[in-house]
């Protein structure tokens, strides 16, 4: 099995685990920084499972109606996945805005924290597994995937941040400011990965200083 599929199969299975425990932790204790932290893990599920699809898609030789292989797959699964991202986010501060102004309060349990705790471990881990194979094998989408990944250790940062300031001040205003920053971080890293996929897409030149660098090469 090729390696990119295989550091893939892991990730959707360790995310998938990860969400259900934090959806489970989040909505006991009414947590919107936690269960945004949910979203964000359930998103790198649904969007590893793109990129496992679009990967066996690309890896697929040239034929007749493809006769420059099928290597676009990844720049499209990147695109959409993205554009996904930036509505999940979109609905964490909305929903976070909406918890502030009904004044809900946040019961933290004994698992909120050492849950986000986990979940810090893991996004370095897997992050950087999908940062390494992705750069050994140039696949943008297993590097657009690490970068989310690696941008979970803000938001999971934040979480823990959140839980303490909200459980040691009583206000539960630290949640949703965190839940709402959360939320913005997703969607910045979501713009930088839809423009990666696009400029794969519409086959955007190379960097200036890329281009002189192999011309001189040839030369």
């Amino acid at each position: 099995m090729d390696i990119r599929n295989k550091v893939t199969i892991f990730a959707v299975v360790s995310a998938t685990l990860l969400a259900v425990v934090k959806f489970v932790v989040g909505l006991n204790s009414g947590s919107m920084a936690v269960i945004s932290s949910g979203l964000d893990s359930l998103l790198d599920v649904f969007m590893s499972a793109m990129n496992l699809f679009a990967i066996r898609k690309a890896s697929k030789p040239a034929d007749r109606d493809h006769q420059f292989g099928h290597g676009k797959a990844e720049d499209l699964a990147s695109v959409i996945q993205s554009l996904v991202i930036i509505g999940s986010g979109c609905i964490i501060i909305y929903k976070a805005v909406q918890n502030y102004v009904a004044d809900i309060q946040v019961d933290y349990s004994s698992f909120d924290l050492p849950v986000m705790i986990f979940s810090l471990l893991f996004s370095f881990v897997v992050g950087t597994v999908l940062k390494r194979v992705g750069s050994k094998t140039d696949s943008n989408i297993l590097k657009a995937d690490a970068l989310h990944y690696l941008s979970d250790l803000y938001s999971n940062s934040g979480a823990v941040l959140a839980i303490l300031l909200a459980a040691t001040t009583g206000k539960s205003i630290f949640d949703s400011i965190f839940a709402v920053i959360i939320g913005v971080f997703i969607i910045f890293s979501a713009v930088r990965i839809f423009r990666r996929g696009m400029s794969g897409l519409m086959d955007a030149s190379l960097a200036a200083d890329v281009e002189r660098e192999i011309a001189e090469t040839l030369n």
